[in-house]
């Protein structure tokens, strides 16, 4: 039976242990009993007193915590009472590590306290600290516990990294973040980023902090995004740790790929002369056109980069991308002109060349050009005129104008050997290369007088006779050119459907057909009287003239009515301009009726006649069209718009403020160009050209329809209407009209699908997004209606022959109806279904 006395003397003579075990039996009975006892409260406050008793060794007050530690089981207070005599071990001397190796047990279980494997593993840490090698076991164990949280390893990893309470472990700490990674838990990668960034325990890596924080960030953990902003604004970062950084989110190396992100590290790096990183933006990004778009010149020009900074891999990505088949010739240009001219490279005139080269063969007409002025400025070949002179051709000749001033610029030159003077005539007097122009020929022949008279009688002497040659070769042979059937070119142009009228009637203003014969001779229409052969010979002259005018394209007769400030255009370039404008589908019938316009055979207010269905052609020299009646396209440089041409204001916009107008009363075009580019002028050139066309086919005021669909109701007006709801999102080009009195909304609105067409090279593809309703009724209705008016034009001015002349028919002849007759397709006749 327990006593207060023996516990009393236990506790005298420092017999501590047996002491505690004695009150504790004594208070355990008053802890069983119902009824409390003074010696029960004795012992409860001795025990109280003992913890507080100062001359207890640690070894003695731990030794106390185990007897209550191993008892705990039989009641849960024992465990309180440990971990009270354990603290006062530890308090009694703070080295004594098994005290806090024994505090830790109770955390990690849950003994007396609530569980807590941080504590606990802080408890094993001190021990082993204070030399209890054996608690790196406990801490082993705690370590590979299934139910420890991502959370709770990663605050063991702070506990390491921070030092708190503990000696400071980056190792430790490194183990235990890898740990919490391991389960997913975002701050713990935070972490991990840091102890690479700081060099703490492991090798300083800012590629590796970089993936950490990156992946964090991934995780949900957006605080890491200030340690990445952090770690890439350090000055100490290598390039070749930057672009390491970039390739990681260009290539999704354990983080999101972001191509972005990729190109920012990358940028930096190039900065700093990463060769490397140069490839990598021109390979990754450019060329592949991820995150970016697809851009092959930016990607030879990081290559080239990569290369010149050491990076000689590179050289067999450019190598790729000069291969690829969807590269297009102006990006082949493009790097050429880099080379060339140094932008952002080493000028290297060989690479240079070979680029060129390249888009040559793609008949890029500024691949042409440029070549030019390498062999005219000898960058990288040697100097050679005659090759510089015929690149510049060859580009005008592909629709560069702007090379012309090139040729002119060589042609200036005092420096030029008579030999290359020679090859440039002889370039242009045989077509080597070029377009055959005698012309041409003829003034780099006569440049070589200078200094050679003799060599240059010789080539122009030969250059005269080769010219006469080809004239005579160029006269169309209407009668003696068959075919397999022995049929000429005039029978098969009638047995065309439709018919080539212009062909028709030259067969019969010559007067010959291959089936009439007189004997061994060919001679025109000889069974004719002779009153008749007269008037065949009146009507042939009357109409020679004009015949071959009808023949020739818009852009060569319409040129000739330009005048710029008060005098003609410089007529081949702008023959030049035209012809390439004149191939577009969209605006050639606009050109073909100004031609008409031009030669005087066209519906115009100053010539009632032409109104009158049973006008006769054959009356037009007896009333001339005057020169001034004739279309006329006026441009003054000197003003912008056409206020100092004429003053107009009906349509609500005055000249003052017009860069253009069409004057019906003066069949006439007003254009002003100054501070306006070419393609504007153009623009507007076409823009007015189509009111023209508009008043002369439609008769409506320049309406795109009839006098007879002037309601509300007509197809055009909802097309008008529709664009006016999103006038807001059109080019500045559409989104004028409603600047117009709405009178002349309808009139604006046409005119401007050739504008756009002529102004911008992608004219087409902003109509076809912006407006395509518009531009297909212009494409539908407009047009067939332009082309219909000029056929009927054209009709009509090769009207009035005198039927009576072809209206005797012998045995065995035919007889010719230039309105309507039979054919064959033998070509034992014609028929000339004109």
């Amino acid at each position: 039976m327990p006593s207060l006395e023996v516990a009393l003397t236990y506790a005298r003579t420092g017999r501590y242990i047996e002491a505690v075990r004695e009150y504790q039996n004594i208070a355990d009975l008053f802890l069983t009993s119902s009824v409390q006892s003074f010696d029960s409260m004795t012992a409860i406050c001795a025990l109280n007193g003992l913890l507080t008793q100062i001359d207890i060794s640690a070894d003695t007050s731990n030794s106390i915590g185990i007897m209550y530690h191993t008892v705990g089981n039989v009641r849960a207070e024992y465990y309180v009472q440990a971990l009270k005599w354990y603290e006062k071990a530890k308090a009694k001397a703070k080295e004594f590590a098994f005290a806090y190796r024994n505090i830790g047990l109770l955390y990690e279980d849950g003994l007396g306290v609530p569980k807590n494997y941080l504590e606990a593993a802080k408890h094993y840490q001190q021990a082993i600290d204070r030399g209890c090698a054996f608690a790196q076991q406990d801490l082993d164990r705690l370590f590979n516990k299934q139910d420890i949280s991502s959370e709770g390893l990663n605050l063991i990893g702070l506990m390491y990294g921070n030092a708190l309470e503990i000696s400071k472990n980056y190792t430790q700490a490194l183990k235990w973040y890898e740990k919490s990674k391991a389960q997913g838990f975002a701050p713990a990668y935070r972490n991990v980023g840091c102890l690479y960034e700081h060099d703490a325990g492991i090798s300083k890596s800012y590629p590796e902090a970089a993936r950490h924080y990156q992946q964090a960030i991934d995780r949900g953990y957006a605080f890491a995004q200030q340690d990445l902003d952090r770690l890439f604004n350090k000055q100490d970062i290598s390039a070749e740790d930057l672009n390491s950084i970039g390739l990681m989110y260009g290539m999704a190396m354990g983080v999101k790929g972001n191509y972005i992100e990729a190109l920012k590290w990358y940028e930096k790096a190039k900065a700093k002369g990463s060769g490397a990183a140069c490839r990598n933006v021109g390979c990754l990004l450019y060329e592949c056109g991820l995150g970016i778009p697809k851009n092959y010149p930016e990607a030879a020009r990081h290559y080239q980069q990569a290369i010149e900074k050491g990076f000689a891999e590179a050289q067999a990505d450019l190598d790729r991308v000069f291969g690829k088949a969807d590269i297009a010739s102006e990006d082949l240009n493009f790097i050429g002109a880099m080379y060339h001219r140094g932008v952002d490279v080493q000028a290297n005139y060989v690479q240079a060349a070979r680029w060129y080269e390249k888009a040559k063969t793609r008949n890029f007409s500024l691949a042409y050009r440029n070549m030019g002025l390498l062999h005219e400025e000898a960058l990288g070949i040697p100097k050679n005129y005659s090759e510089a002179v015929k690149h510049y051709q060859q580009a005008i000749e592909k629709g560069n104008i702007v090379a012309q001033a090139d040729i002119d610029r060589v042609f200036n030159k005092v420096d030029i050997p008579p030999e290359d003077l020679a090859k440039i005539g002889k370039m242009y007097h045989y077509g080597e290369g070029v377009a055959q122009n005698f012309e041409k020929a003829r003034m780099w022949y006569e440049k070589i007088s200078g200094v050679n008279s003799v060599q240059a009688r010789k080539l122009l002497k030969m250059l005269e006779r080769d010219w006469a040659i080809k004239r005579a070769s160029e006269v169309d042979d209407y009668v003696n050119e068959v075919d397999g059937g022995n049929r000429t070119r005039l029978h098969r142009a009638a047995a065309d459907t439709p018919p080539r009228l212009k062909d028709c009637m030259r067969f019969i203003l010559l007067g010959a057909d291959k089936t009439k014969k007189d004997g061994d001779t060919r001679v025109p229409l000889r069974y004719l009287a002779a009153d008749k052969q007269r008037k065949l010979t009146a009507l042939q002259n009357h109409y020679s003239h004009f015949i071959n005018q009808l023949e020739k394209k818009a852009p060569d007769i319409i040129v000739d009515r330009i005048i710029s400030d008060g005098k003609r255009v410089n007529r081949e370039l702008s023959v030049e301009v035209l012809r390439r404008f004149h191939e577009i589908a969209e605006l050639k019938p606009l050109m073909d009726l100004a031609k008409l316009a031009v030669l005087g055979h066209h519906d115009l207010s100053g010539r009632p006649k032409f109104s009158n269905e049973n006008y006769d052609s054959d009356e037009d020299d007896r009333e001339p069209m005057t020169d001034d009646q004739k279309f006329m396209i006026r441009i003054d440089a000197s003003r912008k718009t056409s206020e100092g041409i004429y003053h107009f204001g009906g349509d609500g916009l005055g000249a003052e403020t017009a860069n253009g107008l069409y004057l019906q009363n003066k069949n006439a075009i007003y254009l002003g160009a100054k501070d306006r580019t070419q393609e504007e002028v153009r623009g507007t050139l076409f823009h007015e050209l189509t009111h023209f066309v508009a008043y002369e086919v439609f008769k409506n005021d320049c309406k795109p329809y009839g006098a007879e669909e002037n309601t509300l109701g007509n197809p055009f007006d909802d097309i008008f209407r529709g664009l006016e709801t999103r006038r807001l999102m059109l080019d500045p080009v559409l989104s004028h009209v409603f600047d117009y009195q709405p009178q002349n909304h309808h009139a604006e609105m046409i005119v401007r699908v050739p504008q756009m067409l002529a102004q911008y090279p992608d004219g087409l593809d902003r109509l076809r997004q912006q407006a395509p309703d518009l531009l297909y009724y212009y494409n539908s209705t407009f047009l067939p209606a332009v082309r219909n008016h000029i056929d009927k034009l054209e009709k009509r001015a090769l009207s009035g022959w005198p039927m009576e002349l072809f209206a005797e028919k012998r045995e065995g002849e035919v007889m010719l109806d230039v309105a309507r007759s039979e054919g064959s397709d033998s070509g034992s006749s014609m028929g000339a279904r004109c």
